[in-house]
Protein backbone atom coordinates (compact mmCIF):
# COMPACT_ATOMS: atom_id res chain seq x y z
CA UNK A 1 0.00 0.00 0.00
CA UNK A 2 1.23 3.51 -0.76
CA UNK A 3 2.39 5.38 2.32
CA UNK A 4 -0.33 8.00 2.64
CA UNK A 5 1.67 10.09 5.09
CA UNK A 6 4.86 10.28 3.01
CA UNK A 7 4.29 13.88 1.89
CA UNK A 8 3.93 15.01 5.51
CA UNK A 9 6.53 13.00 7.42
CA UNK A 10 10.24 13.27 6.68
CA UNK A 11 13.37 11.78 8.21
CA UNK A 12 13.76 14.87 10.41
CA UNK A 13 10.37 14.57 12.05
CA UNK A 14 8.77 12.89 15.01
CA UNK A 15 5.29 11.55 14.51
CA UNK A 16 3.44 12.08 17.79
CA UNK A 17 0.31 9.95 18.12
CA UNK A 18 -2.18 11.45 20.56
CA UNK A 19 -4.47 9.47 22.82
CA UNK A 20 -7.96 10.77 23.59
CA UNK A 21 -7.11 11.48 27.23
CA UNK A 22 -4.41 13.96 26.20
CA UNK A 23 -6.86 15.88 24.05
CA UNK A 24 -9.48 15.84 26.81
CA UNK A 25 -7.40 16.47 29.92
CA UNK A 26 -4.17 18.05 28.73
CA UNK A 27 -5.02 20.19 25.74
CA UNK A 28 -2.92 23.03 27.15
CA UNK A 29 0.07 20.69 27.42
CA UNK A 30 -0.42 19.70 23.80
CA UNK A 31 -0.47 23.37 22.83
CA UNK A 32 2.79 23.93 24.71
CA UNK A 33 4.35 20.92 22.99
CA UNK A 34 3.34 22.33 19.60
CA UNK A 35 4.86 25.71 20.54
CA UNK A 36 8.09 23.97 21.57
CA UNK A 37 8.06 22.05 18.29
CA UNK A 38 7.97 25.29 16.33
CA UNK A 39 11.24 26.39 18.00
CA UNK A 40 13.22 23.17 17.51
CA UNK A 41 15.27 21.68 14.69
CA UNK A 42 13.32 18.43 14.85
CA UNK A 43 9.87 18.91 13.39
CA UNK A 44 6.91 17.29 15.10
CA UNK A 45 3.80 16.15 13.31
CA UNK A 46 0.78 15.23 15.39
CA UNK A 47 -1.29 12.25 14.30
CA UNK A 48 -4.86 11.78 15.48
CA UNK A 49 -6.04 8.17 15.08
CA UNK A 50 -9.53 7.55 13.69
CA UNK A 51 -10.64 5.95 16.97
CA UNK A 52 -9.71 9.14 18.85
CA UNK A 53 -11.91 11.20 16.52
CA UNK A 54 -14.73 8.72 17.09
CA UNK A 55 -14.31 8.91 20.86
CA UNK A 56 -14.28 12.71 20.81
CA UNK A 57 -17.50 12.68 18.84
CA UNK A 58 -19.46 10.34 21.12
CA UNK A 59 -19.31 11.58 24.71
CA UNK A 60 -22.59 11.45 26.59
CA UNK A 61 -21.18 12.73 29.88
CA UNK A 62 -21.89 16.50 29.88
CA UNK A 63 -18.65 17.30 31.71
CA UNK A 64 -16.51 15.35 29.24
CA UNK A 65 -18.46 16.76 26.31
CA UNK A 66 -17.21 20.25 27.20
CA UNK A 67 -13.59 19.05 26.96
CA UNK A 68 -14.32 17.02 23.83
CA UNK A 69 -15.81 20.10 22.15
CA UNK A 70 -12.64 22.09 22.96
CA UNK A 71 -10.48 19.27 21.59
CA UNK A 72 -12.53 19.05 18.38
CA UNK A 73 -12.22 22.80 17.92
CA UNK A 74 -8.45 22.65 18.45
CA UNK A 75 -8.13 19.87 15.88
CA UNK A 76 -10.18 21.93 13.44
CA UNK A 77 -7.96 24.99 13.99
CA UNK A 78 -4.82 22.93 13.37
CA UNK A 79 -6.34 21.31 10.31
CA UNK A 80 -7.29 24.72 8.89
CA UNK A 81 -3.70 25.91 9.35
CA UNK A 82 -2.63 23.02 7.14
CA UNK A 83 0.57 22.20 9.01
CA UNK A 84 1.69 19.84 11.72
CA UNK A 85 -1.44 17.71 11.93
CA UNK A 86 -2.35 14.44 10.24
CA UNK A 87 -5.57 12.52 10.70
CA UNK A 88 -5.30 8.76 10.28
CA UNK A 89 -7.04 7.87 7.04
CA UNK A 90 -9.68 5.12 6.86
CA UNK A 91 -7.29 3.19 4.59
CA UNK A 92 -4.52 3.39 7.20
CA UNK A 93 -6.93 2.35 9.96
CA UNK A 94 -8.01 -0.65 7.88
CA UNK A 95 -4.43 -1.67 7.22
CA UNK A 96 -3.56 -1.24 10.91
CA UNK A 97 -6.42 -3.59 11.82
CA UNK A 98 -4.60 -6.40 10.03
CA UNK A 99 -1.70 -6.22 12.53
CA UNK A 100 -3.53 -8.04 15.32
CA UNK A 101 -7.03 -8.68 16.58
CA UNK A 102 -8.32 -6.38 19.27
CA UNK A 103 -11.47 -5.35 21.05
CA UNK A 104 -10.20 -2.28 22.89
CA UNK A 105 -10.01 1.26 21.59
CA UNK A 106 -6.53 1.57 23.10
CA UNK A 107 -5.39 -1.26 20.85
CA UNK A 108 -6.59 0.73 17.83
CA UNK A 109 -4.27 3.56 18.89
CA UNK A 110 -1.46 1.06 19.43
CA UNK A 111 -2.01 -0.45 15.97
CA UNK A 112 -1.89 3.03 14.42
CA UNK A 113 1.51 3.56 16.07
CA UNK A 114 2.80 0.17 14.96
CA UNK A 115 1.74 0.73 11.35
CA UNK A 116 3.56 4.06 11.23
CA UNK A 117 6.62 2.46 12.82
CA UNK A 118 6.54 -0.30 10.19
CA UNK A 119 6.59 2.44 7.58
CA UNK A 120 9.82 3.75 9.03
CA UNK A 121 8.42 6.70 10.95
CA UNK A 122 9.90 7.84 14.24
CA UNK A 123 6.72 7.33 16.28
CA UNK A 124 6.06 8.59 19.80
CA UNK A 125 2.81 7.84 21.65
CA UNK A 126 1.50 10.64 23.89
CA UNK A 127 -0.90 9.24 26.51
CA UNK A 128 -1.67 9.24 30.21
CA UNK A 129 -3.21 5.76 30.04
CA UNK A 130 -0.82 3.57 32.04
CA UNK A 131 -1.90 0.29 30.44
CA UNK A 132 -1.54 1.73 26.95
CA UNK A 133 1.93 3.00 27.84
CA UNK A 134 2.91 -0.47 29.08
CA UNK A 135 1.63 -2.06 25.86
CA UNK A 136 3.55 0.51 23.82
CA UNK A 137 6.76 -0.42 25.62
CA UNK A 138 6.09 -4.13 25.02
CA UNK A 139 6.06 -3.32 21.28
CA UNK A 140 9.22 -1.19 21.63
CA UNK A 141 7.35 2.03 20.91
CA UNK A 142 8.48 5.30 22.38
CA UNK A 143 5.84 6.71 24.70
CA UNK A 144 5.50 9.52 27.19
CA UNK A 145 3.02 11.06 29.57
CA UNK A 146 1.94 14.64 30.06
CA UNK A 147 3.89 14.96 33.29
CA UNK A 148 7.15 14.34 31.43
CA UNK A 149 6.79 17.64 29.61
CA UNK A 150 8.28 20.86 31.04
Amino acid sequence: MVDLLAPVITENQLLIVNDTNILLQHLQGLRKLREMAERTVVKMTFLIPQIVLTELHHFSDPELEVFARKARKYIQVLENKGTGLVIETPQDAEQANSLFESKLNDDEILKCCLLMKQRGKDVVLFSDDHMLLIKARIYSLKAFQRRTLP
